[in-house]
C-alpha cells in the first residue's frame, strides 16, 4: 500500500513538473506571437512618421560591410533611445526589415559584434532558443556632446518596407549621403520655395529655426559622389541604377552636381 502511495506521489510530481514546463513553453510561444515576425510584417500597419533615432556618422564607426550597414539601422530602430537595455529580436524580423537573407543577417551581426557596435546573448527557455541584443548608437544622454557626429534616421524608412526594398548598395549609399549631408538654409529656400534667404528671413529664422530644423524635408550634399562610395566601400562603377532606386523612393534628388538627401521616403 505504501509503495502505491509513493508511486502515485512521484507520478503527481512528474505530472505537475511537465504541466508547469508546458505552461512556460506556451507563455514563451505567446510572447513570440506578440513580438515575433508573424505579427510584425513589413510594412507595418500603423507607421509613426515622426519617430527617429540618432545614428553615428559613417566615419565614426569604421568600415562596415553592406550587410552590416543594412542591419544596423534596423537594430537601432528596435532598441530603446534612452537606455542601453537588452531587447529581443527574431532573426526572421531582421530578415524582413532589412531585406537580407538569413546568412547575410548572421554575417552582419557577427561584423557588428566584432566592431563592438552590438552585443548578443543566446537565451534558452524550455528548449526554445532566442537572442537578446544590445546595440551601440547615440542615445539621448550623450546626444549633446556627440550631436556633431550624428544624423537623424527616421524609422518610417524601415517600418514602411522601403528599406527592405533597397538593394544593399543603395542602403549603403544612403547612409553615406545622410552622414555627409548638411543643413543649408540658403539652398533650401532657393530650391524648396524658390526664394532668396535674405536678411528678413534671417531675422525671422531666429524665432523659427527649431521649427524649420524639425520640419525640413531634406539636407544637402556638395561632395563628389565618388567620396560617398569610398566611405562605405562600394564601387563607383555603374552607380546610376543605385541612384535611380533612391530617387524612386524619394530618398535622394539630384540637382546639378549636388544631392538633396531626404529624411523621409515616399511610401
Amino acid at each position: 500500500m505504501e509503495r502505491k502511495r509513493e508511486i502515485n506521489f512521484k507520478g503527481k510530481i512528474k505530472a505537475n513538473t511537465k504541466r508547469r514546463k508546458q505552461e512556460r513553453k506556451n507563455e514563451i510561444n505567446e510572447r513570440f506571437k506578440k513580438t515575433g515576425s508573424k505579427n510584425r510584417k513589413f510594412p507595418v500597419k500603423k507607421i509613426n512618421e515622426e519617430r527617429f533615432v540618432f545614428l553615428p556618422k559613417i566615419y565614426t564607426i569604421g568600415k562596415l560591410s553592406k550587410s552590416a550597414l543594412a542591419i544596423y539601422p534596423v537594430l537601432c530602430s528596435m532598441a530603446n533611445f534612452d537606455n542601453n537595455e537588452w531587447f529581443h529580436a527574431l532573426q526572421e524580423d531582421l530578415k524582413y526589415a532589412s531585406g537580407l537573407s538569413y546568412t547575410q543577417v548572421r554575417k552582419a551581426i557577427t561584423k557588428l559584434i566584432d566592431l563592438k557596435l552590438l552585443k548578443q546573448d543566446k537565451v534558452t527557455e524550455c528548449k526554445l532558443h532566442y537572442y537578446m541584443y544590445k546595440v551601440e548608437f547615440i542615445r539621448r544622454s550623450s546626444l549633446g556632446e556627440r550631436k556633431k557626429d550624428a544624423f537623424i534616421f527616421h524609422t518610417c524608412i524601415i517600418d514602411s518596407g522601403v528599406w527592405a526594398k533597397l538593394k544593399p548598395r543603395a542602403k549603403a549609399l544612403y547612409i553615406a549621403l545622410r552622414s555627409a549631408a548638411k543643413i543649408d538654409l540658403q539652398e533650401y529656400c532657393a530650391l524648396e520655395y524658390g526664394m532668396d534667404y535674405n536678411e528678413e528671413l534671417h531675422e525671422l529664422d531666429k524665432d523659427v529655426r527649431g521649427e524649420w530644423y524639425r520640419n525640413r524635408k531634406w539636407d544637402i550634399c556638395y561632395d563628389p559622389l565618388i567620396n560617398f562610395c569610398q566611405s562605405v566601400n562600394i564601387s563607383h562603377q555603374n552607380i546610376l541604377p543605385v541612384i535611380k532606386q533612391l530617387e524612386k523612393h524619394v530618398l535622394v534628388k539630384r540637382h546639378s552636381k549636388i544631392f538633396m538627401v531626404y529624411l523621409k521616403p515616399s511610401f
